[in-house]
């Protein structure tokens, strides 16, 4: 989500760093251009300090001291490394001064707490020293490098708390997203629970009526016929079928789909498959074989009574063989036949 990433890459330039040392060292190179254009003193002096400052932002940066959490002794090093070229620069030429401008917020994202607000009274003593050398009044050395050290610090803590404030809405926003998702989860599982209720009603109402009334009427017919009768073998094996097709109505409709083999294993509910009515396929288990359970082994049934049935019914076959085997963590389902 763009509202959660936001935050993060706020955090991220807050505590790396890269854009205030950019910016200070673009104004430091734009001061030093400046300082040579105006053939100030100490040119080669200053060029070299300049250099110094970009480098140890280099440095600090290789190191990984731009990240968070560098700890309050690191922090102090790479401010220190920042701002003594910066204070031995305003030494040599006063209108280094002007690189206040991005030396002040580099500190305030610096140095952390609780010595963040002490490390910027130092460029602004610094300013107020130079005031007061060159014979400034009392506002040009106190009030104003006061004033701007206030606002600054003023400033800071409404960044700062921009900041946090930022990163909450962030994470109300991920507890939000969360919460949707929990509740159109629960709305997606209330839905296939209610059109599992339906189609349990529909097994009930449809297959397993069905069934029951084929038991009651071949149990009805069998009474009428003697044992030995050719169509005694017959009724029986269509009471036995539909018996086993009624009891696994039966268990759809009270078991539900992730738990339809009921108390029998998947190599004996595929044995019942294989032998429910004639041609009776040739079943074969190789190896232990577990089921993997749930819906993967409700599949396996389902994939094995398809493959069978379309094996009797289209493809004219004598002989079907089932084999079920284990292969490491895998159960693998053959279904053969000779038929055309």
């Amino acid at each position: 989500m763009t509202s959660i990433e936001l935050p993060e890459a706020v955090t991220e330039d807050r505590f790396k760093l890269r854009g205030f040392h950019l910016a200070h060292a673009a104004m430091l190179t734009i001061l030093l251009v400046a300082h040579v254009a105006l053939d100030a003193e100490r040119p080669e002096l200053a060029a070299a300090l300049v250099a110094v400052s970009m480098a140890w932002s280099v440095a600090v940066a290789r190191l990984g001291w731009l990240d968070d959490g560098i700890g309050l002794l690191r922090s102090l090093v790479v401010w220190l490394g920042l701002a003594a070229p910066w204070i031995a620069l305003v030494e040599i030429e006063t209108f280094y001064l002007q690189a206040l401008f991005t030396l002040f917020p580099l500190t305030f994202a610096t140095v952390e707490d609780p010595w963040t607000y002490a490390a910027a009274a130092v460029p602004a003593g610094t300013w107020g020293l130079q005031e007061l050398r060159s014979d400034g009044s009392v506002i040009e050395w106190l009030v104003l490098p006061a004033l701007i050290w206030s606002l600054s610090c003023i400033f800071a803590i409404w960044i700062a708390r921009v900041i946090d404030q930022s990163i909450e809405r962030a994470e109300l926003l991920g507890a939000l997203a969360e919460t949707r998702a929990e509740l159109a989860e629960v709305e997606r599982e209330e839905a296939v629970r209610a059109e599992r209720e339906r189609m349990a009603q529909e097994i009930h109402d449809t297959l397993a009526q069905g069934f029951t009334s084929i038991v009651l009427h071949s149990r009805a017919a069998l009474g009428r016929l003697a044992d030995d009768d050719p169509a005694t073998a017959t009724l029986r094996l269509v009471e036995a079928v539909a018996s086993e097709h009624l009891a696994e109505a039966r268990r759809l409709v009270h078991a539900g789909p992730r738990d339809t083999l009921g108390p029998q294993s998947l190599v004996d509910a595929l044995r019942r498959v294989a032998e429910a009515e004639p041609p009776r396929a040739h079943f074969h288990v190789d190896g232990e074989v577990a089921g993997l359970g749930g819906a993967i082994d409700v599949a396996l049934l389902r994939i094995g009574q398809e493959a069978v049935a379309n094996a009797r019914k289209h493809a004219q076959a004598s002989r079907i063989d089932v084999t079920v085997s284990s292969a490491g963590h895998h159960v693998l389902l053959d279904v053969v036949d000779d038929g055309r």
